[in-house]
């Protein structure tokens, strides 16, 4: 019998072969999933998955950036694109880690 800390779904079976010729299992961990991050702030994101199992639409929230910013930087490119389109501020006014998200050439 295998012992209580290898009967777990986060440990995996690895068949093998010995020098030998008989067969034995050994037993490897798996890595834990990371946490989703915002890709400007680096904020861990809420509502998102890394299981297999769970279809597209239950990994990651369905409105804008949904999965890669932040609802914060989300709203602050949302003002940005509103203020770019009306001329009230310039293509230089925004940061350069931003501006990939506003949809302008620069």
């Amino acid at each position: 019998m295998t012992l209580p800390k290898n009967r777990s779904r986060s440990v995996r079976k690895i068949y093998g072969r010995t020098p030998q010729g008989k067969s034995r299992i050994r037993y490897k961990r798996r890595e834990k999933g990371k946490a989703h991050a915002c890709a400007v702030s680096a904020v861990r994101l809420f509502g998102t998955t890394s299981q297999k199992k769970t279809s597209k639409t239950q990994k990651v929230p369905n409105r804008m950036f949904g999965g890669h910013l932040s609802a914060k930087i989300t709203e602050r490119i949302v003002r940005l694109r509103s203020r770019l389109a009306g001329g009230e501020i310039s293509i230089s006014d925004i940061p350069i880690n931003i501006r990939k998200y506003l949809g302008v050439k620069s």
